[in-house]
């Protein structure tokens, strides 16, 4: 993670490069990873009442388990099954999870988010048509700045339940990791740290700040391990028979994820659609075509798992009830 760049005068600091390479994800020595993930979606396009939850997990390690991928990636004959066997990990510790979910109805994401862009003084950004706002060269559509603000939000409401975390296993340096971002990240990663700079949001932080941490941001969009476990020889022979097998140069390279499909960022995305499951049933059963509530209950139980199994390591913050400064 050292290439981070922390901003000493608010302790958030901004993560413009999205490209990882596993070994920093799995570091020990000062960052905690948190991974965030939302549903049904980030983007506000839902009914004004529709919940919307934020899961917000720590995984550890990050790129356990190695079988899940994003729960719409999965044939949902088999979505069961793996919601049944991800549950049987979580009380194994394998990975060792602990999660928040903070969670509103759409239309208070919406006054929450619009009363921090509305609070940001003059010259930071400009707001143009349809409720665009333009940053420098980069002009963002209003679904994505209202993303920003819903993403800007959860980091406010979950920092002292991530710190406390964070002080337990003495690191210093909190990483809230979004997943890829649908269209201009760098745009899109530089409202969120002008919402957390300069916003009505800013003196929400003091009291988290005043721990001694510091708190960053990134933009997931790729993961890569490139093998240095392997044996040198082993790599000098891919190298020489790979001219003649071009194929052979992708074992050198190792493994590739898109950002959405890391272990950890996966994990997180069955977090949140599982908790919806679980609080939201109705909702939840009206989403897709074929959906039962037997399959429901099993994906539900991924919550109820991590409730049962601590719930010190689970917890919810709803937003509905708070006023905007």
């Amino acid at each position: 993670m050292s290439r981070f760049e922390p901003n000493p005068q608010h302790g958030i600091a901004n993560k413009r490069e999205c490209h990882f390479m596993e070994s920093q994800l799995l570091s020990t020595s000062k960052d905690l990873i948190v991974f965030l993930d939302a549903f049904p979606s980030e983007q506000l396009q839902h009914s004004e009442e529709t919940q919307i939850a934020v899961a917000c997990v720590i995984c550890l390690p990050p790129n356990k388990p190695r079988f899940l991928r994003q729960y719409k990636d999965v044939a949902p004959r088999k979505r069961t099954r793996v919601a049944k066997k991800l549950s049987k990990q979580f009380r194994k510790n394998d990975p060792w999870v602990a999660s928040i979910i903070i969670t509103a109805k759409q239309s208070k994401w919406r006054e929450l988010g619009l009363a921090a862009l509305d609070s940001i003084p003059s010259g930071y950004i400009r707001k143009v048509k349809r409720g665009a706002i333009k940053i420098g060269k980069n002009t963002l559509g209003k679904n994505v700045a209202e993303a920003m603000g819903l993403y800007a939000l959860t980091m406010v409401y979950s920092g002292l339940w991530v710190s406390q975390y964070a002080r337990e296993m003495d690191r210093t340096n909190i990483v809230y990791m979004l997943d890829k971002l649908p269209s201009n990240s760098a745009g899109a990663m530089e409202l969120l740290k002008i919402i957390s700079h300069s916003s009505n949001l800013h003196d929400m932080w003091k009291q988290t700040l005043g721990l001694d941490l510091t708190f960053q941001t990134g933009n997931l969009e790729r993961v890569e391990d490139k093998n240095k476990h392997i044996n040198p020889f082993l790599l000098k022979t891919i190298d020489l028979v790979g001219k003649v097998f071009p194929f052979l140069k992708r074992i050198k390279l190792g493994k590739k994820w898109s950002g959405n499909d890391y272990p950890a960022a996966c994990v997180a995305d069955w977090m949140a659609q599982s908790f919806f499951a679980a609080n939201s049933p109705n909702e939840w059963l009206h989403l897709g075509q074929g959906r039962r509530d037997s399959h429901r209950k099993a994906i539900a139980n991924l919550w109820f798992t991590l409730r049962e199994h601590s719930e010190m390591r689970s917890k919810i913050i709803s937003l509905d009830s708070i006023i905007p400064n």
